[in-house]
């Protein structure tokens, strides 16, 4: 079960993050300031942060950047009211590997969690060596194969 850290200071969007993403079977964990995230990243290990940017204690940019130093293999979401474009720009390349928008599309919001968590492959080329209608793969993001950092799903 993927684990997903969410770092957001207002209520009732935490809420509702956690009850959805409990909802579709994963395992959450909350933190209301940056100071709260930084240690729950250090003792939990999550997959994704979704990460919201104003922050008390500790600003999101701030909890980005300890990331990506400690546990670079973590992917953060940067999920905040800040929708100027330099906030964006800095979010990502302060090592921020997604950025959206309050408010947010929930159903946006769960195809980029499910993108960043694992690249899943339908194949149906390969029937013939394994003898099945379809084959489904699923990848972790940081898969490395031959010096591919990155894997692109092609259209089938």
């Amino acid at each position: 079960m993927h684990r997903v850290l969410i770092v957001e200071d207002e209520e009732s969007i935490r809420a509702g993050l956690t009850d959805l993403l409990d909802i579709e079977g994963y395992e959450t964990a909350v933190a209301v300031d940056g100071q709260e995230a930084m240690e729950k990243v250090r003792q939990w290990h999550p997959h994704l942060v979704l990460l919201d940017l104003m922050l008390p204690k500790s600003s999101g940019f701030e909890v980005c950047r300890f990331i990506r130093k400690q546990h670079p293999e973590i992917f953060v979401l940067m999920l905040t009211a800040k929708n100027e474009e330099m906030s964006k720009i800095a979010g990502l390349e302060m090592g921020a590997d997604d950025y959206m928008t309050k408010p947010f599309s929930v159903s946006e919001l769960m195809a980029r969690i499910r993108g960043s968590l694992g690249m899943c492959v339908w194949i149906s080329s390969v029937t013939k060596l394994f003898g099945a209608n379809f084959i489904w793969i699923c990848l972790p993001r940081n898969f490395k194969s031959s010096g591919i950092s990155r894997v692109v799903p092609a259209k089938w």
